[in-house]
């Protein structure tokens, strides 16, 4: 029995783990998907948008924010790595993505600012897990 369970643990992370993450079109409909839920997350960085809709982070994150400055360039970028979410004494297996923006400044892009949000998605259900978004 033990070496079932073990077994069928190890073709259930397999499997899992050779599931591509989304893409960055993926993560922008995801995130629209889902803009009207409520942000619940206790990180220090999200106070300011806690009990608000996601869709206030997602403006937040992807406005221009340097209006003033003629020589900044904004590059959109996105990631998602392996990862898990405990949850009910259970372990999920999750894309643990982040959305940002770059702004350089110059010729020599040098780094001005950036911001980004993080998140989780459960592999399977592509439901972002709301407690698990961190703003920076």
């Amino acid at each position: 029995m033990r070496s079932y369970l073990l077994i069928s643990l190890l073709a259930f992370t397999f499997s899992c783990a050779q599931a591509s993450p989304p893409t960055g079109e993926e993560l922008m409909q995801l995130l629209i998907d889902n803009k009207e839920k409520v942000i619940s997350s206790n990180d220090g960085w999200c106070k300011k948008s806690t009990n608000k809709p996601l869709s206030s982070e997602i403006i937040r994150v992807l406005s221009p924010r340097s209006k003033f400055e003629d020589d900044l360039q904004e590059d959109l970028h996105y990631q998602c790595i392996d990862s898990i979410h405990e949850s009910n004494n259970h372990v999920i297996p999750v894309w643990q993505c982040q959305i940002g923006v770059v702004e350089t400044k110059n010729k020599d892009r040098e780094y001005f600012t950036s911001r980004s949000i993080f998140f989780s998605i459960n592999k399977k259900s592509k439901h972002i897990y709301m407690n698990s978004i961190r703003c920076m």
